[in-house]
């Protein structure tokens, strides 16, 4: 053989050395028909429609032996389906290349990796390092070089295998011979792959590696369930076309006394004697050909004749043989049999019992009676062997268990509790166990009769939620039954007993008139009684004296008549109490009397913003119909922007919790025109949840002209004040320069009036300044604390000797330097006109506070004037000081009022003012 041989690029390995290959199924082979159960590893007898792929070629039986065993094959495959759905050994591989050559390792590497996703490629430049590699880590495959320094590839592989006989490794070499292949083969290696240029030998190394990790991943299940099948307590069996046995597991081997070696090749006559043969072969197998299944009992043969009864089932594979399964039920028949013959009479008793029956010994079911049958929907052949807890639920299994186990220690348990029980047809019964201890063929054993009470465990449920419902409706309530004519309280719930008798006393068993009817009240409760017990269902606003006084009621009576008679023996009365409602809706009815009285136009707006309620008004304004605002949004009269500044409005007040808001906004009508209005919503959340909101409009056009108005004067004055500071202010300076040079040049008599005039063409100036800024609206407020103001104002104001007395300690909302003109201006006005030694008092009141003097106060009929500009009783005075006082307060939104102290001095109130704390 020549190196053209190499250039192929594959040898496998594994094809060389495979002695026997069983070939697969086909797909009518993987049809099976058996669905029940069978006790292995709790694995299922289940229906496959996928094409079994080559899963059967190392299948072994103990011997060591492969099997050409078809339906053994599938039946493996089978549970591997069944435990492992998909495609067997899918997910990452784990790569490890070992080439002692760096570049060409990081080469393959990137070119495996890109060629399936699958692959992660680790990289060992020699063997030495490729050992340790997997000393530390697990891998699905080794790829490696052969020509290598110090270990060459065939001795890596050698000593891969003593410690990994079943790990994939590929010879993946650019020095190929036969020798070297011929080395490699006998080391037990799966691939030969020769190095090349082009990409193709990557997909082909790629292909190789996942076909021979999925390969061993595969033997891996295989085994495992192979290991399930022999290790399975059922009895299972497979014969071929020809009925002869091809594979038994040692249980089924066990069962008749056999090896499994003793049986394979058998016909499956051997198991069975002459008379049963014959029934088989005539009834169970010719159903098994006519539908591929068989299920119930026969007679087994042992080794050593002796006979039993054994469950059986039988599946017809496609290619004509069968699986077959086995368990003994001997003992559960014997028993069952000599329980028949000797307590026939009691047997009678017990199958015409209403209430279940079984016998449980040993954790095992060892009777159980037709009813119990019947209750649960299964055969009693399948009922009789099974675990005793098989048929309880989960939820309740634990306390069977439990005081079973107590009972048959021979200690106290309950002989009576409630468990719950899962039916063939998959509903859940309430049952009642009474259970006894008992002896059973000579052994203790658990007798139980179980009784359904799943019915009256619903009518209870009911009783206590009708209980729960009475109890705690909030209506007062009460169930009244008819003695002579006379309604008597049977029962009544707390609500009732709370209304009409304060709590105090048991009202059961009188008359109900008596209880909920005044002396006045009673001849019409009687008429009402009368009414009810007639069968008339009564709904009737009534008015009742309580224990919380004089309340009306929603009256209903619901009768309740007799099953067998007819008769209305008893009712429920019911008093929904409705005083609270009737307020409310009078309440309402003056609120929409009021809103029909409002001239502002008043809407409603759903969450979305459309119209759900316009008044006369709105539909007045906007000039469009009733009909066509609503369900239209609210866009239709609003501009756009104005929209979005109420939506902003809106999500302010959800966020902090506020119900109303203002904001301006221009309507636009029907026919075009445009006017403001003042937009007052209110949310709609009577319920937590947000639903809308209700608007009322006012017209502000004319405040908005108003406040123009005002702007302009505001603008004129603060251009007068500005000739004021610079066409006056600037020739006074210089007529005070002038002034002072001629009063160091000369002596004059006149010079000292000409000083005070120009000084009070000063004070002057800077009071009509002051004036003119006090109306101005006022900057950003802060809180400020009044005693610390007042203190710094007392010293930028000649007081000579007047006194101040600060009694407040409150802290207000203000604009600091504003505040500081007021108290200037009050405490400079209180010294100059209430004396030398005048005492200030500062003080507070509930929502503001005063300035007041002890000097010789206003006269009353002057009282109203002093606030005006030009007002002086000075004569030297401006008469601006109290205006400056006036403009600064009403730029605040305050009031201001003057009055006289309580020394007879004057007093000035600011009220309105925001306290803080």
């Amino acid at each position: 053989m020549t190196n053209a041989w190499l250039s192929s690029s594959v040898v496998s390995a594994e094809q060389q050395l495979t002695p026997t290959r069983t070939t697969a199924l086909s797909v009518a082979q993987m049809r099976l028909v058996a669905t029940e159960s069978i006790s292995m590893d709790r694995v299922e007898f289940l229906g496959f429609t996928l094409l079994l792929r080559d899963i059967s070629r190392l299948d072994r039986y103990s011997t060591g032996q492969y099997l050409k065993v078809p339906g053994y094959n599938h039946l493996v495959w089978r549970m591997a389906r069944t435990r492992n759905p998909g495609r067997g050994g899918g997910g990452s591989i784990q790569v490890l290349h070992v080439d002692d050559e760096p570049d060409f390792a990081d080469m393959a590497a990137e070119f495996l990796e890109r060629e399936d996703d699958r692959l992660t490629v680790e990289s060992a430049t020699s063997a030495s390092e490729g050992l340790d590699r997997l000393d530390e880590h697990d891998y699905d495959c080794i790829v490696s070089d052969y020509d290598m320094p110090g270990m060459d590839g065939v001795e890596f592989l050698e000593t891969v295998r003593k410690a990994y006989p079943n790990l994939p490794f590929i010879l993946f070499t650019g020095k190929g011979s036969e020798q070297v292949a011929s080395e490699a083969i006998a080391a037990g290696v799966n691939d030969y792959l020769q190095k090349g240029s082009g990409s193709e030998v990557y997909e082909l190394l790629g292909n190789r590696i996942t076909n021979h990790v999925e390969r061993v991943r595969a033997q891996r299940k295989q085994q495992r369930h192979l290991d399930a099948i022999e290790t399975a307590q059922e009895g299972i069996s497979i014969l071929d076309e020809d009925e002869h046995f091809r594979y038994v597991n040692q249980s089924f081997a066990d069962l008749y006394g056999y090896e499994p070696a003793e049986m394979i090749g058998e016909h499956w006559e051997l198991i069975y004697p002459d008379e049963e043969v014959q029934a088989i072969n005539e009834e169970v197998l010719s159903i098994v050909e006519e539908t591929g299944y068989w299920r119930g009992e026969t007679t087994g043969l042992r080794a050593d004749d002796s006979t039993f009864i054994e469950a059986h089932t039988l599946s017809q594979t496609d290619e004509g043989g069968l699986i077959c399964t086995a368990r003994d039920i001997t003992e559960a028949q014997e028993q069952a049999q000599e329980l028949e013959e000797v307590t026939q009479q009691y047997r009678t008793v017990v199958e015409q019992s209403r209430a279940g029956i079984r016998i449980v010994q040993d954790g095992t079911v060892k009777f159980v009676n037709d009813r119990l049958a019947e209750m649960l929907g299964y055969p009693k052949h399948e009922l009789l062997g099974a675990p005793a807890e098989e048929i309880i639920t989960s939820e309740t299994e634990d306390i069977v268990r439990r005081h079973h186990a107590t009972r048959m220690q021979g200690e106290p348990a309950p002989d009576r509790y409630e468990v719950e029980v899962d039916t063939e047809a998959g509903d859940r019964l309430c049952v009642e166990l009474s259970v006894a201890r008992i002896q059973y063929a000579g052994k203790p054993a658990s007798l139980s009769l179980i009784r359904d009470i799943t019915e009256r465990k619903e009518g209870e449920q009911a009783l206590e939620r009708y209980a729960a419902l009475f109890d705690n409706a909030p209506d007062a309530t009460a169930l009244v039954e008819y003695r002579d004519e006379t309604p008597i309280i049977r029962d009544a719930n707390p609500a009732f007993e709370a209304l009409f008798a304060g709590g105090d006393g048991d009202i059961v068993g009188q008359d109900i008139d008596g209880v909920v009817a005044s002396s006045d009240q009673v001849a019409e409760a009687r008429t009402i009684s009368q009414q009810v017990q007639e069968g008339e269902p009564i709904q009737k606003e009534l008015t009742r004296e309580t224990a919380d006084g004089l309340r009306t009621f929603d009256f209903r009576s619901v009768p309740v008549e007799d099953r067998e008679t007819g008769e209305i023996e008893s009712a429920f009365v019911i008093y929904p109490d409705i005083t609270e409602r009737k307020a409310h809706r009078r309440e309402l009815e003056r609120y929409e009397t009021l809103v029909e009285a409002t001239a502002d136009p008043m809407y409603m707006l759903d969450e979305e913003g459309r119209f759900t309620y316009v008044d006369d008004a709105m539909v007045e304004t906007t000039g469009y119909s009733e009909e066509t605002l609503l369900g239209e949004h609210v866009s239709k009269v609003m501009e756009e922007d104005h929209v979005e500044r109420g939506e902003q409005l809106i999500e302010s007040l959800l966020s902090s919790g506020e119900k109303r808001g203002t904001f301006e906004m221009v309507i636009e009508t029907a026919g075009g025109e445009r006017f403001s209005t003042e937009n007052h919503i209110s949310l709609l959340d009577g319920d937590g949840e947000f639903h809308g909101t209700a608007g009322v409009l006012r017209d502000i056009t004319d405040r908005l002209e108003r406040e123009r108005q005002l702007k302009r004067e505001r603008d004129r004055l603060d251009e007068f004040a500005s000739v004021v500071s610079h066409d006056l202010r600037n020739p006074l300076n210089v007529a005070e320069g002038r002034l002072e040079l001629a009063m160091e040049n000369c002596e004059s008599e006149h010079h000292d009036s000409v000083a005070q005039s120009l000084d009070r063409m000063e004070s002057l100036i800077d009071d009509v300044l002051s004036l003119a800024r006090a109306g101005e609206a006022v900057g950003e407020t802060e809180p400020v604390e009044l005693a610390d103001l007042v203190e710094a104002c007392w010293q930028t104001v000649e007081t000579a000797s007047a006194g101040l007395v600060v009694e407040t300690e409150t802290t207000i909302q203000a604009d600091p330097s504003r505040l500081q003109q007021l108290f200037e201006n009050l405490l400079r006005n209180a010294v100059e006109h209430g004396g030398e030694d005048v005492t200030i008092t500062i003080g507070d009141l509930p929502d503001g506070f005063y300035v007041e003097d002890d000097g010789q106060g206003i006269p009353e009929d002057e009282r109203g004037n002093v606030l005006d500009a030009g007002y002086s009783t000075a004569a030297d005075g401006t008469g601006l000081g109290l205006s400056i006082v006036r403009e600064v307060a009403e730029a605040h939104g305050w009031e201001i009022e003057v009055t006289e102290s309580s020394d007879g001095g004057a007093r000035f109130e600011i009220i309105g003012v925001q306290m803080e704390g």
